[in-house]
This record gives structure tokens, sequence and C-alpha cells, in this order.
């Protein structure tokens, strides 16, 4: 089981490609078809959370709990837990949870269909070039769960200060490999708050950069998303095992 499954992460990817402006009039006509395939008789089972509020964007939710999101450079899929209020005859109201918990694994895979397809619609998608795949697991945990290599982390930048650290929020953007055709590098993020009761926020953004840019189609995003799903979990689960916080590995000369 991957640590990202045993923290209940959440999952997110996305993509970015060549700058075209569209107006967010112009993307909502493209995606009226896969609205319209979701209609369930008279309800209607989504919310438009972005449509004025930028001219040249998109983005709505499930009330299964995937948001998708396209502006003028960009796509992406990512799951969000759902509830409502649900009125209860002679007595309070209870909270109706509308999203179905799931491993992270499962998410991510199901979160990788649903952005192959909502990128394809994106408007003149064929003319543009893919520039960017990302991956991000999230996860709100208390700080006895974290994994060996998180905890080790903390203890390591916790040093000048003996571990005596109420509260901590930083972003480390790190490069993990280069090659002729591609970047990775993955931006991690750690909010502790200062409240000790308060859970805290892991989020880790993989990334894979590629040089030169690739033609979009359908066969060449399944392999890449595959490559990248693949690629990002095994990063995370290194993260989590704690061997890139080592200090004799970290030590090593080159």
């Amino acid at each position: 089981m991957s640590w990202c499954d045993k923290l209940a992460a959440t999952a997110a990817m996305g993509v970015k490609f060549d700058t075209q402006m569209i107006g967010s009039g112009v993307l909502l006509d493209r995606f009226t078809p896969l609205l319209n395939s979701w209609l369930d008789g008279e309800k209607v089972p989504f919310n438009i959370e972005q449509f004025n509020e930028n001219p040249f964007g998109l983005s709505f939710i499930t009330d299964d709990g995937f948001l998708y999101g396209v502006d003028a450079s960009r796509a992406h899929v990512s799951f969000r837990h759902r509830m409502r209020a649900r009125s209860i005859s002679g007595g309070h109201p209870t909270m109706e949870m509308l999203s179905q918990p799931l491993p992270y694994t499962e998410l991510l895979e199901g979160v990788s269909d649903k952005l192959l397809d909502f990128t394809l619609l994106v408007p003149n998608i064929a003319e543009r070039n893919l520039l960017r795949v990302g991956v991000i697991a999230k996860a709100t945990v208390d700080r006895d769960d974290f994994p060996p290599g998180i905890e080790r982390f903390y203890e390591y930048i916790g040093r000048p200060w003996r571990g005596e650290v109420d509260g901590a929020t930083f972003s480390i953007t790190g490069n993990i490999q280069t090659t002729s055709r591609f970047k990775d590098r993955c931006i991690h993020k750690f909010v502790q708050p200062d409240d000790g009761e308060e859970l805290c926020t892991l989020e880790f953004d993989w990334q894979r950069i590629l040089v030169g840019g690739m033609h979009i189609g359908k066969k060449a995003l399944e392999e890449i998303f595959e490559r990248c799903r693949i690629d990002a979990l095994g990063y995370f689960e290194e993260l989590a095992e704690g061997s890139r916080f080592d200090e004799e590995f970290i030590c090593e000369p080159a």
C-alpha cells in the first residue's frame, strides 16, 4: 500500500500547453456536451465555480468531488471531498458526504482518466504543444502520523531550535532529474499550525517539464500520463520512506 493511501491523500493532475486566449463563453460552449452527459433527469450534479471572474477561464465541480478547470494555458482535474447539510424531520440537520472516499492511488487513476478526456475537449488543442504535466498529492495529518521521511525532515529543520518548533510554513522547489527530453522537479509544501490541536498539511506537486514540448493526441497523452503517475508515485514513496533525507546519503560526494 502506498504511503499516500495510508495518509488518505487527495489527488490532482494538470497540464500546461501553448497559450491561446479563448473567451470563457466559448469554453463553456465547448464543454456543454460533457456537462449534459452528467445530467440525471432533472438533477444537475455539478456547479459552475468560475465563469464571470476570469474572462479566459472556466471551472466547475461535480457533486462527487471532481473539480475541473481550464484557462488560456492550463487544464487540471482535482478531487476534494464534498459535503452538504441534510434536514432531519424533528431534529437538527446532519452533514452528508457527497463524495466517495477512495485510496489515493485509485483517485489518481480516476483523475488522470478525467483529465485526458477534459484536455482533448480544449479548443484548438491539436494545434498546441504539451509543455508540462503535474501530479499532486495533498494530505492533512497529525504530527504523530508523519511518514518516517517527513518526520526526519522536520527534525532536521528544527535543529537550530533544538526541536522546539511550535509551527512552520515553507515551500521548497527541488529539481529531481534532468534528461535531454525532460526535467522533473517537485514543489514541497509544509504547514504546521501554531495551534497544536490543528492538523498539519503536506502537499507535493511533482512536475515533468518537456523540453521543446510534444504533440497533443489521445495516445500520446495516455502514455505520458501513465508514465508520470508511476514516476510521481515513486518519488512520493521515496519522500515518505526517508532515504532522501538521510544525512549520510546527502553528504556523500557526487
